[in-house]
């Protein structure tokens, strides 16, 4: 009788330490045509660099299912409106008067290079 239990509880176990393998964004979201460079003036726009900051820095708490602070950011339009008020550039550089995000870490200098540029080029899909 206990072997008949042993191999469920086995085959349950190995699924459950596989399932995370798949969970990685990268791994579900691959960004075809990511310009992965440091340099803003590349390609300052939202698909090629703008969507994948987005997706590894602010999308797990602003996206359209669960929009933290009624802050949505995983489209162009959701990332566009906070750009164009200002308040998406004070939130990453922790400005005063600001609610600092993400709030236990900074984007990289890079990123927020990247997130000027964008918005200095008319922030382009």
């Amino acid at each position: 009788m206990k072997r008949l239990l042993v191999f469920p509880v086995v085959a349950a176990l190995a699924l459950l330490t596989n399932a995370c393998y798949y969970d990685r964004f990268e791994a579900l979201h691959p960004l075809v045509g990511f310009v992965n460079t440091c340099d803003p003036a590349l390609d300052s726009t939202y698909t090629a660099s703008i969507r994948y900051i987005m997706a590894n820095s602010c999308t797990s708490c602003h996206n359209s299912q669960s929009p933290q602070g009624n802050v949505n950011l995983d489209n162009y339009t959701g990332v566009k409106g906070f750009a164009e008020s200002g308040k998406l550039l004070g939130a990453i550089e922790h400005q005063t008067g600001f609610i600092a995000m993400p709030p236990a870490t900074r984007i990289k200098d890079c990123e927020v290079k990247k997130i000027h540029a964008w918005i200095n080029d008319a922030l382009k899909e």
